[in-house]
């Protein structure tokens, strides 16, 4: 059997708080506790095995009062009227969810606005780059780190035109403070994982291995057929 719980309480603490916090301490301490009593309650570590990793990191909590927090909807209306004083009359930008950016649809100039955009987005404070979505292909076949991170996390089915990526110790910025996370840093990209547990004996990786290893190992641990190249982390019994 397959067991999933989100804690998701573990993203509130972190965007309110920052990773380095007292809260966050706090609500791992807990977090734990929890988790504990539940594997108690299914018979211990000698019955389950428990598998605890993230979907995301998080940028470290900037100073108060950084300027490296931008404000999306400040952003968004920077953008519209740098669209507007080369192509007059709009709206032209129809919506702005960091880090995606949407256009209104326009057949005769759709294709200036996006390199006029790509061309000046990296002017704006905490902006490092913007990428057409539409060249998510090429990117993820890119030898530069950052276009094939930034490929990688494009969905074929995109309905957005840009995805803007932020310098690092740079942010987009949540209501009133706090931080946040979707920048290629390894800070937001690289997350913890731990097994324990029935099936699994003593193993340690230090260097970054691929999500993909992980649902590799849980697919063995519950004895499922795995692909002929398919890796799984170290430890298994």
């Amino acid at each position: 059997d397959l067991l999933s719980i989100s804690i998701s309480s573990t993203d509130y603490v972190g965007h309110q708080h920052g990773p380095m916090s007292w809260e966050y301490l706090d609500h791992l301490r807990r977090a734990d506790r929890a988790i504990t009593r539940l594997v108690e309650g299914l018979g211990g570590l000698d019955r389950v095995t428990v598998a605890i990793t993230s979907d995301h990191g998080v940028a470290p909590m900037p100073p108060s009062g950084s300027a490296r927090r931008i404000e999306p909807r400040t952003l968004a209306m920077a953008f519209e009227s740098l669209l507007l004083t080369a192509f007059g009359e709009g709206p032209h930008v129809a919506g702005f969810v960091p880090p995606w950016l949407y256009l209104h649809p326009d057949e005769e100039r759709f294709d200036e606005k996006v390199a006029l955009l790509l061309a000046h987005a990296p002017a704006f404070d905490g902006i490092a780059a913007a990428f057409d979505v539409r060249e998510a292909e090429r990117l993820a076949a890119s030898t530069d780190p950052l276009e094939r991170a930034v490929g990688l996390s494009l969905p074929p089915d995109a309905d957005f035109d840009l995805y803007l990526v932020t310098e690092r110790g740079a942010h987009f910025g949540l209501g009133e403070g706090g931080t946040s996370h979707g920048g290629p840093y390894p800070e937001e990209r690289e997350v913890p994982g731990l097994l324990i547990g029935a099936g699994v004996g003593r193993g340690t990786s230090v260097s970054p291995r691929s999500m993909r290893d992980f649902h590799h190992t849980l697919r063995a641990l519950l004895g499922l057929p795995l692909d002929r190249d398919a890796r799984v982390l170290p430890g298994l019994r």
